[in-house]
């Protein structure tokens, strides 16, 4: 390489570092000249510090108490897989009315219907609007399931409504909303406790 040739590479190159160098020192009089933008946070001159005799005394801040969940205080039939919390028909009058005329049950809602005696309790739907579920219950377990049990057309005469009896006696029976049992897997020999029912 001739001795002209290297003098243009020099060239070339301090002319590169020149416009290197001069572009670096305007981004920097750029960065520092600019306004900080609106989002950035602007760093306030810290308060004087407190003098001790300046401290007026409070008390020290109360724990803040969360009770426990509480139990809940109603009857509740329960399965090894699910909670019913449950109204009760005991008289004649409650078992007679039943959930007829009733507004639809919960997921995890039902109604125990409580005989004094064992027998082959019979149920028909007179007067409801919605498909049940029904369980007969005898010593802490399921002897029989009815179960997508629908609601009797408008205008159906009471003669007319089918009638459910269990093979088997029992001593109380658990309407549900229909498809309680198979979401469930209730079935003749399910266990059963009853809390809260007399």
């Amino acid at each position: 390489m001739g001795e002209q040739q290297r003098r243009r590479q020099f060239l070339r190159y301090a002319l590169a570092l020149s416009a290197l160098l001069w572009a670096t020192a305007c981004d920097q009089e750029r960065v520092t000249s600019q306004p900080p933008p609106s989002s950035t946070r602007q760093v306030l001159p810290s308060p004087p510090p407190t003098r001790t005799a300046d401290i007026t005394p409070t008390a020290p801040p109360q724990p803040t108490i969360t009770a426990a969940p509480q139990p809940a205080t109603g009857p509740e039939v329960r399965f090894d897989s699910v909670v019913v919390r449950v109204e009760l028909a005991r008289t004649a009058e409650e078992r007679t009315r039943g959930l007829g005329g009733h507004a639809p049950l919960g997921a995890d809602e039902g109604m125990l219907f409580v005989f004094p005696e064992l027998g082959r309790h019979s149920f028909w739907m007179k007067g409801m609007t919605f498909a049940l579920d029904i369980i007969w219950i005898r010593d802490g377990q399921v002897v029989y399931v009815v179960a997508d049990v629908p609601p009797p057309r408008p205008g159906t005469a009471d003669s007319e409504l089918p009638i459910y009896t269990p093979p088997a006696t029992a001593n109380y029976v658990l309407e549900v909303p229909a498809g309680f049992a198979a979401r469930w897997s209730i079935q003749a020999g399910s266990r059963v406790g009853l809390h809260g029912v007399p």
